[in-house]
């Protein structure tokens, strides 16, 4: 088939120009083995590769197929997949899955389906015994998205270059986002990923309609400025106060400190709900009947370790804290949102719609009944809702108009909005601009707003960077924040110029 006609095909399952040029190029008989694809939000990267790996599977080009994603896009991938070809055969596979299919392999078999598409979670993927047995099945083709996040040394770069070098009759996608880590994937002759490599670059500008119109509408930034009281400022003192008297030594006490400061940024309930699951753990250590009554303990609460919070002085500063919370009568960073919002004017009308992300599911739930007073429409929607759940409150949330209030982890397409709001800025702007694709999509009037929120008090250093952070549109890891919080004050850009990620 030559290209024009294969360009044609991609245009009649739905693919904008920019995209079945694309989707040509890759099938190309002397096409490269590995295809790096560079876009902004919204573009349609995920939406040709999906349809790529259809073509391919049902032309009987590939039976074999490998997604590797971060674990809050696994949803979004296995959706996208199933909403355009719900016959191609489509799994995700986590752990429960993995160990039901190992568990019925025949001896010597591998537990990976021989037929259709398999997503998995790099997160999953990259354990040792996963990426092993990945490695040894056999794909006809290797989807990686996100792939920006592969520069430097990990686990999570290993697996793919192990997958890549040891399939050399597969294909392979690479995802990649527009940023400052992009690049590296623009430039780099020496990269083991990259040998060979096609790299296709997709701007604003070029995505556009058959009609030669822009496919994406602007995106307009705002920081809102608020100032905590001097109440909310003297405990969130005392919260640093907290941590250093954590004698930051170990891992696992950085951890907890971050985990703290995140929750503290976030909103007072928040914290005050952290708080009061640390002391129910210090409290199981010495009374185990009261397991059966505690909530379970949120997976990125805590570690195992728990050497931290039995020191003396950290449970009598975590009893204090809580005493005061008490005390502190007013939330700016809500007060702020709430102005906000009667700025933009939302309205219980279906064409008025906002949403609002948060990394927490207390923040979430504290949100929801402060807002329930003022709104007339206030939905919410976090990573424990089913897929049942999920499309229901989507729904209802086109169908009525008015507010959404989702959890970092959700991972699903939104209906058009008046603005995007990030009460807690992610520390990836990978995410926020996962977020933003939601909504940024072609066809879509624009513009769209995203908001996100800046304590003018300057009260936490964990806010600080995250603003340098999201201003230089950079990935920072766990390990990284915690060096930067923790150890010698280091400035954020320097050292993301020098190709830490």
């Amino acid at each position: 088939m030559i290209d024009d006609d294969l360009t044609e095909v991609f245009e009649k399952v739905g693919c904008f120009p920019h995209q079945a040029s694309f989707a040509a190029k890759f099938f190309k008989d002397n096409s490269p083995k590995t295809h790096v694809l560079i876009g902004p939000p919204g573009a349609g990267k995920g939406f040709v590769a999906a349809a790529i790996c259809a073509h391919a599977w049902f032309n009987d080009q590939a039976k074999q197929i490998l997604i590797l994603s971060p674990a809050r896009l696994v949803k979004y991938w296995l959706d996208t997949i199933r909403s355009r070809q719900p016959t191609l055969p489509v799994v995700v596979i986590n752990r429960r899955r993995f160990r039901e299919l190992e568990a019925s392999a025949k001896e010597g078999e591998l537990p990976w389906p021989r037929n259709g598409i398999v997503i998995v979670s790099f997160d999953f993927a990259k354990q040792q015994n996963v990426a092993k047995s990945l490695a040894d099945a056999t794909w006809d083709i290797l989807v990686i998205d996100e792939a920006h996040q592969l520069a430097g040394k990990s686990r999570r770069r290993e697996l793919a270059v192990n997958l890549i070098e040891g399939h050399l009759d597969a294909r392979a996608l690479l995802l990649c986002a527009e940023g400052l880590s992009s690049e590296h994937f623009r430039s780099s002759q020496d990269d083991r990923l990259l040998v060979g490599a096609d790299v296709t670059v997709w701007s604003r500008e070029s995505v556009r309609d058959k009609d030669g119109n822009p496919l994406l509408p602007d995106v307009h930034i705002h920081w809102v400025t608020y100032y905590r009281t001097s109440d909310e400022v003297a405990l969130l003192s005392k919260v640093q106060d907290l941590i250093r008297a954590l004698r930051l030594n170990r891992p696992s006490d950085r951890m907890l400190a971050t985990v703290l400061l995140k929750s503290s940024s976030s909103s007072m309930f928040a914290l005050e709900q952290r708080l009061n699951r640390i002391l129910q753990r210090h409290n199981q250590k010495f009374d185990e009947r009261i397991l059966d009554d505690v909530p379970s303990i949120e997976p990125d609460d805590l570690t195992n370790d728990d050497s931290a919070i039995q020191q003396p002085e950290f449970t009598e500063l975590v009893n204090q804290l809580l005493e005061e919370i008490e005390n502190v009568e007013r939330d700016s960073k809500c007060e702020a949102l709430l102005q906000v919002l009667d700025s933009i004017g939302t309205q219980a009308v279906q064409d008025h719609r906002v949403c609002i992300f948060t990394r927490f599911v207390d923040t979430s739930t504290f949100l929801l009944s402060a807002l329930v007073e003022s709104f007339p429409c206030v939905f919410r929607l976090t990573g424990s809702h089913s897929s049942e759940e999920r499309q229901r409150i989507i729904q209802q949330f086109e169908s009525n108009g008015g507010i959404m209030i989702a959890t970092e982890t959700v991972s699903t397409m939104f209906p058009e909005v008046t603005a995007v709001i990030f009460y807690d800025v992610p520390w990836d702007p990978a995410i926020v601009d996962a977020h933003v694709g939601h909504f940024v999509r072609y066809g879509r009037k624009g513009p769209v707003r995203v908001i996100a929120f800046n304590d003018d008090t300057d009260t936490l250093a964990i806010e600080r960077v995250q603003r340098k952070v999201a201003e230089i549109k950079e990935a920072v890891g766990e390990s990284d924040l915690h060096n930067l919080l923790f150890s010698d004050v280091i400035d954020v850009t320097d050292y993301l110029s020098n190709g830490n990620e």
